[in-house]
């Protein structure tokens, strides 16, 4: 745990009248103080020490969020928090204590807001490291030298360049042995009659075990992961030839890394350890590395090792805390007599000689006793009588220094002399005892690196048994000094377009010998907050920390750089051609349907399966145009209304409809509409995004009737476009929130957003947008064509009763959705009527608005 602050200040103002319940709620929703925030404590001298907000025990993230909010309102006029240091260094511990046991009072604890120290703090560290040692694999293709020359030819790994070494593609051939050997021909004919990876994935794969770097584009739904699998199968099957060790498989998000260790599981890749306590996986809990670790038995040496470490830490602890009781007070008498006994026995034995007179009996003293019961101390510092009071009341002496007064008897001082003379006692007793600190400190320091040692002795065992170890990038950074002993050839990075070109080079060990990164820098980028920062801003594009390393290797900005060749998959699985063809048609011109999603059924109780909702409803206000926080009620409403008309058909369950916006503030509208109706489910990167905003999810919203809710594995999800990458549902709502006379279109203005946004819906996809907003830009203009050609674009969306389907009725506001909808209007004809329930005998018609309700009853 290391040394732990406990700091307190006051209540804001308005709180210290406020029920618990009520600062709760207010500490809840601020997000202020978080756990992992990252603050500064600025002392009255302005030294500055970098802490970060802590739990005080090891707990899982829920329970110490609540300990947390304990801490912060519990007293109604001061809150509390724990506080550690980033860098515990001796000089540092030593200011702190120093700092916060002042006197001084005027402390000030500053929160850089929105900044979570885990999220960046290990791969800065990581990239000091590598910024100190230069040692990164692959140099002349990452940092080619300026006078180096690309070839554009990309050797095979070191390990398969052995004379005679050969892949076996058994694993992918269906059991049929089938030779690959890098830099020669290869048959691909053999493999497409064994093997149900089509011709592209099957390039990929050739073409990523014949190069040490290789790079794999995947337009969406095109199976990076199913080609991902492909390969770790054959790797694993050459590993014990080559001694690869355990392939590294990594990613930049928690749920991201679920995904792709079940999907390995599940085909049956034996030997997967995950790393990292945020997995949210129950089929990866068995495979955490705690859960393995805890069943390794130790060695003697590791136990005996474990002993002395605990009770390093124990003796630490203990001594830490006498001396922490003496910076508190150090002006009591138990800790002035033995400050005396060893820096100046003479003044030791004229201040408490007395206590030994008074043991032996001494009639003078005795009788002092009797009439002054105050300690030595007290009768020195403010003497009535006796021995104390040499000094006549009125005698100045020159002005003598503490190295005299040091030296002097202590009865023939006067009483500023005494006072000063104890102050200095207690600035040294301060002093030794903050030195103790950091003795102590070094001392629990040793202690807990030799149970580091222990643990990290059982992860390696645990992990060289591994075939697959699966960490994020900031994991992989956190444990990059044992990492290194493991000594793994092959690294996989899924979803590489995402991920920061600075988290990848800190995932690259100086054992690695293949790397194979597999995205799409046609879709997302790495999330960058800073704005100037980024590619598309004017001052941030000499930086462009939006491009990732992949994106770099294949699109060069810079003249002579290296250009990469990719392998690039061409068949999607996922959505129905009418959907697919709007990214065909404007960035993968290569892409093919498979056969599967030309069959998918259409959408129950809706003419079109593709539509764009047009509309003209102005989004609610806001300043910022980059800003988060902008919404669309009309857009609220519709998509509600186009929910529940959907789950109304009883085909689509909550769980197989997905809703998508670009905005923060647009979802969390949409949450707080559609949680009266529905059970929500929110993806981790939202809920980060939240944090980070300081967005409290939305009290219990109230039940309605209009539908039932669900379970959570059949809960709807609701999620921002940059949060919903990787992901598919049957049907996806979208609402495009902005529309303005201005026709800014904000964050949907990238092709990259606009791609991802397109690709998530499998059977059917409906916007709600104002399409004049987003004519300007070039992208949206194609697609609107596009629709517009196909009569996929209006301002009303067509329903269809599935038994009458000749029978069309137009929506184009929320309320038509009731009012008109087959499931709750009145048909005028009795077929109609009886066609849907014929054994009815009495029918209940809802004509639902938005504040009455008008029922008809129908007797049959």
């Amino acid at each position: 745990m290391g040394l732990l602050a406990r700091v307190s200040f006051d209540q804001p103002s308005h709180l210290k009248q406020k029920s618990k319940t009520q600062r709760t709620q207010w500490w809840t929703r601020s997000k202020s103080l978080g756990i992992d925030a990252f603050v500064c404590i600025v002392s009255a001298f302005g030294e500055t020490e970098f802490m970060c907000v802590c739990s005080e025990s090891r707990m899982g993230d829920e329970a110490a969020s609540n300990a947390r909010l304990k801490q912060l309102s519990e007293d109604q006029d001061r809150a509390h928090t724990s506080l550690q240091l980033v860098e515990p260094h001796a000089y540092d511990v030593s200011r702190l204590i120093s700092s916060l046991s002042s006197r001084v009072s005027n402390i000030e604890l500053c929160e850089f807001t929105g900044i979570l120290l885990p999220s960046f703090y290990p791969t800065l560290r990581a990239l000091q490291k590598l910024a100190s040692t230069l040692d990164l694999p692959f140099p002349d293709l990452i940092a080619p030298d300026a006078d180096s020359i690309f070839d554009g030819s990309v050797p095979p790994p070191r390990y398969a360049s052995q004379p005679g070494f050969a892949f076996d593609l058994q694993p992918i051939a269906n059991g049929t042995t089938l030779l690959l050997s890098p830099n020669r021909a290869f048959n691909y004919q053999k493999l497409q009659d064994h093997s149900q990876l089509d011709h592209a994935q099957q390039v990929a794969v050739v073409e990523a075990l014949s190069r040490n770097l290789a790079l794999i584009q995947g337009p969406p739904g095109t199976g990076k992961s199913y080609t991902g699998v492909a390969l770790v199968k054959v790797l694993l099957n050459a590993a014990k030839r080559t001694k690869l060790g355990p392939i590294i498989c990594v990613c930049y998000t928690n749920h991201a890394l679920d995904q792709l260790l079940e999907h390995l599981v599940n085909e049956g890749v034996e030997g997967v350890i995950r790393v990292g306590s945020r997995s949210k996986s129950e089929l990866l809990r068995p495979r955490n590395l705690r859960e393995v670790a805890r069943g390794m038995e130790q060695t003697s040496a590791e136990r005996r090792a474990y002993g002395v470490g605990k009770t390093a830490l124990q003796t630490a602890a203990t001594d830490f805390e006498s001396y922490r009781e003496a910076i508190k007070q150090p002006g009591s008498v138990d800790l002035i007599r033995e400050y005396l006994r060893e820096d100046n026995p003479k003044q030791f034995l004229q201040l408490f000689q007395s206590s030994t007179d008074r043991r032996q009996g001494n009639d003078r003293w005795t009788e002092v006793q009797r009439r002054d019961r105050r300690n030595p101390l007290e009768q020195w510092l403010e003497p009535r009588r006796g021995v104390f009071l040499n000094a006549k009341p009125g005698t100045v002496h020159a002005s003598r220094q503490i190295d005299e007064l040091c030296k002097v008897d202590l009865k023939t001082m006067t009483l500023p002399e005494r006072k000063e003379l104890h102050g200095y006692w207690e600035s040294e007793i301060r002093r030794k005892a903050i030195a103790g600190c950091e003795y102590a400190m070094d001392d629990a320091k040793i202690g807990q690196e030799s149970l580091d040692q222990v643990r990290q002795e059982a992860d390696l065992r645990c992990l060289s048994q591994a075939n697959i170890i699966g960490l994020t990038t900031s994991g992989l950074a956190r444990n990059l000094s044992f990492l290194r002993h493991i000594r793994s050839k092959v690294l996989i990075c899924e979803e590489a377009g995402e991920v920061l070109e600075a988290h990848l080079l800190t995932a690259l060990l100086p054992s690695i010998e293949h790397a194979i990164l597999i995205g799409d820098h046609q879709q997302l980028r790495p999330q960058i907050q800073n704005y100037e920062l980024r590619s598309d801003s004017f001052r941030g594009k000499q930086y462009s920390l939006d491009v990732s390393l992949f994106e770099r290797l294949v699109q060069p900005t810079v003249k002579d750089e290296v250009n990469l060749s990719l392998s690039d998959l061409r068949t999607q699985r996922r959505m129905h051609p009418s959907i697919s063809q709007l990214i065909r048609r404007t960035i993968y011109p290569d892409l093919q349907d498979g056969a599967s999603v030309k069959d998918y059924p259409p959408v129950t109780g809706i003419v079109k399966r593709l539509y764009w909702i047009d509309h003209q409803h102005p989004e609610n206000n806001s300043n910022n145009e980059d800003s988060t926080s902008h919404s669309n009620d009309y857009e609220v409403d519709m998509t509600a209304a186009l929910v529940s008309q959907l789950v109304r058909q009883g085909i689509y369950q909550s769980s197989d409809i997905a809703v998508i916006t670009p905005y923060l503030g647009q979802f969390m509208k949409l949450r707080r509409k559609l949680a009266t109706s529905f059970a929500i489910t929110i993806g981790e990167k939202d809920i980060g995004e939240l944090d980070r905003q300081g967005l409290a999810p939305d009290d219990n919203p109230g039940p309605s009737f209009t539908a039932e809710k669900g379970t959570l594995l059949q809960a709807l999800r609701i999620a921002t476009v940059d949060n919903f990458q990787g992901e598919e549902a049957k049907v996806v709502v979208i609402s495009l929130v902005r529309s303005n006379k201005e026709r800014k279109c904000g964050f949907l203005r990238t092709s990259n957003r606009i791609n991802v946004l397109l690709s998530r819906a499998q059977h059917g996809m409906y916007l709600i947008g104002d399409a004049e907003t987003y004519r300007n830009v070039d992208m949206w203009n194609k697609v609107i064509k596009m629709l517009d050609d196909e009569h996929n674009i209006g301002p009303s969306l067509s329903l269809r009763c599935p038994r009458h389907e000749a029978t069309l009725i137009e929506v184009s506001t929320p309320d038509d959705f009731a009012i008109k909808s087959p499931e709750v209007s009145y048909c005028t004809k009795m077929s109609f009527v009886k066609s849907h329930a014929p054994e009815v005998v009495q029918v209940v018609i809802i004509l639902a608005r938005r504040n009455a309700a008008l029922l008809v009853v129908i007797v049959w």
